[in-house]
């Protein structure tokens, strides 16, 4: 609790930790009712994109119960949806530029990719907002993800990317 006094605006972002079967979503309880605890007004949470019940996403049941918890608490709260991290591509990318082939399952599917700093910045922004403290509980979904009609987002199919790597394509 130590850890909360005075605070009064927070920033949930969930950990990698997925090794271990529900770890995630009880360090996400926890900071949830550790705020409660110690009077934190609003949580800013950083969930997934397209956060729905049929996701075949692995992380996604962990990001919905946490939206869950802060819906049902009685803080103020903010769940930022954002989507893919562009540097979860570097690995592959590595691999296909050192081989000339990008493995994928992808096939035709496109992302709009962002960085975790634009994440961060966004993050910030919100947490920032004056009014933030008598702000409705809600979901910001087109902020850092969505599509090219919706904010300019380019959407990036992998046989797109490998264009732009020399001596590369997609299998």
């Amino acid at each position: 609790n130590a850890a909360f006094a005075g605070v009064r605006r927070l920033l949930l972002v969930s950990t990698d930790d997925v090794m271990e079967p529900g770890r995630r979503l009880e360090q996400n309880r926890n900071v949830i009712e550790a705020s409660v605890r110690c009077g934190v007004e609003h949580v800013v949470y950083t969930s997934i994109s397209q956060a729905l019940p049929d996701s075949v996403v692995a992380a996604t049941p962990d990001h919905l119960e946490t939206e869950r918890m802060l819906a049902a608490s009685r803080l103020g709260w903010t769940v930022l949806r954002k989507n893919i991290y562009a540097e979860s591509l570097l690995p592959a990318l590595t691999r296909a530029l050192a081989t000339g082939q990008w493995r994928t399952a992808a096939g035709e599917g496109a992302a709009a990719y962002v960085t975790r700093e634009d994440c961060a910045q966004a993050a910030a922004k919100v947490l920032a907002l004056p009014n933030l403290a008598s702000a409705k509980p809600g979901f910001v979904d087109r902020l850092i993800h969505g599509t090219s009609a919706e904010n300019g987002h380019t959407l990036v199919t992998f046989e797109r990317a490998a264009k732009k790597l020399p001596a590369t394509h997609v299998l």
